[in-house]
């Protein structure tokens, strides 16, 4: 790597026409003022992996980290060099960058062969789950056969001779294994599994990989982006919990009033039981909504949880549900200035759908989102969605996929099966 003229990640022009260049990797002992695209998308990996539980944690930490650093392997290249700074380019860029002559440069399949070639083993070639969502980062998980047979065969830019080697050797060629002793049970389809996890990693890397870059090329949405207290949950909870408890305090209650209090305290009551799959079977009018949402606040903090999804399967209630929470949380949503409760689905009212909200809704950054079946399962299956194919970057939130993935771990196959 040439120390004088550094390879770049992304150039972004200043009103004032200055042009300002992201390093694409900056080593441990660099004191520069800007990061690396590399390093940042790593922190932010590093970031989104604290949201696992304990035991899963260091495993996919090694697996998402290879990912981060290797996913941009190609623009070491000479070749995409010379376009990036020959051209502005935006952060929004395809899998392929054209040079003035009209040659393409693919700068990820680069990132795909190394991950392939360095945890391929002769029983097992980890590293092929990696050149999946590094093949893929921009346009979509690729189809087997077109990447592994045809895009790992053609001639790619040299970039190994600028790249440090620190950087694509950084770790062992035997990667953990991304399940624990649970997972190992006759019944369990690991081809599923497996299908998961890729999908996992890829939600993982895509995430990553947009708010890295948008760190460096639009502070304003950076900055835009919520930040909440660890101990949200808990204020949410108490809120919930004075608001039943005005209700359930007023005289004269009448019987259906009286069920609906011993209901809620029944629900609060379970509340420390270990994760898991649980029914609440109530009759219209019993008062489920804030019952079950009593319970999953409060489990929620028992299991060190930071967010509580509230799927529903209509979009004819789903606005109701969404305003009784929000009454409820009104104090809070002033405390901190933006709305600690999330509605995301397809027909959010355009007074809602405004920008702090698109951009909590890419990475579903709330304390407490209420979405719809249809949303929710689309998440599992991200490409194949019509309109992830029609974008790139997209940031697939990790949340689901990481609870959805401790779910597929720990109770499979008792409790569901594709």
């Amino acid at each position: 790597m040439n120390d004088e003229n550094p390879p770049i990640a992304h150039r972004k022009w200043l009103d004032n026409g200055i042009c300002v260049d992201e390093p694409l990797y900056t080593c441990p002992n660099d004191k520069g003022k800007i990061p690396g695209h590399l390093n940042m998308v790593r922190y932010y990996a590093g970031q989104l992996i604290k949201e696992l539980p304990a035991s899963l944690r260091g495993a996919w930490l090694y697996w998402v980290e290879a990912a981060a650093l290797w996913h941009d392997l190609g623009k070491f290249s000479l070749e995409f060099q010379k376009y990036i700074k020959d051209k502005q380019i935006s952060p929004h860029s395809t899998e392929t960058v054209e040079l003035n002559g009209g040659k393409k440069v693919d700068h990820s399949t680069a990132g795909a062969k190394h991950a392939s070639t360095y945890w391929g083993t002769s029983k097992a070639s980890y590293g092929d789950m990696l050149a999946y969502i590094i093949a893929g980062h921009h346009a979509g998980l690729p189809n087997g056969p077109d990447l592994f047979f045809e895009r790992f065969h053609k001639k790619i830019p040299d970039w190994e001779s600028y790249a440090p080697a620190d950087l694509y050797s950084f770790t062992e060629p035997s990667p953990p294994r991304l399940w624990h002793e649970k997972s190992h049970t006759p019944d369990r389809n690991l081809g599923f599994a497996v299908a998961m996890q890729i999908r996992m990693l890829f939600s993982f890397l895509t995430d990553s990989d947009f708010l890295g870059t948008e760190h460096f090329m639009c502070q304003e949405k950076r900055d835009m982006r919520p930040s909440w207290p660890q101990n949200i949950l808990a204020q949410m909870s108490l809120r919930l919990e004075a608001h039943l408890g005005n209700m359930e305090s007023a005289r004269n209650l009448t019987p259906i009033q009286r069920l609906r209090r011993e209901i809620h305290h029944q629900c609060l009551s379970r509340a420390q039981v270990p994760q898991g799959i649980y029914q609440l079977n109530v009759p219209t009018g019993g008062g489920k909504t804030l019952s079950s949402l009593s319970f999953a606040l409060a489990h929620a903090q028992h299991c060190h949880m930071s967010r509580v999804i509230y799927v529903i399967p209509f979009t004819s209630i789903i606005d109701q549900t969404a305003k009784t929470f929000r009454e409820i949380m009104a104090p809070l949503d002033e405390k901190f200035g933006m709305e600690c409760v999330l509605e995301h689905h397809s027909n959010l009212a355009a007074d809602k759908d405004t920008e702090r909200v698109r951009l909590m809704s890419e990475n579903w950054d709330a304390p407490l989102i209420v979405t719809t079946s249809v949303q929710f399962l689309n998440l599992c299956f991200p490409t194949s969605h019509p309109f992830v194919e029609s974008c790139t970057t997209l940031p697939i939130p990790s949340l689901f996929l990481m609870r959805l993935k401790t779910f597929l771990h720990t109770y499979w196959p008792h409790a569901w099966k594709p």
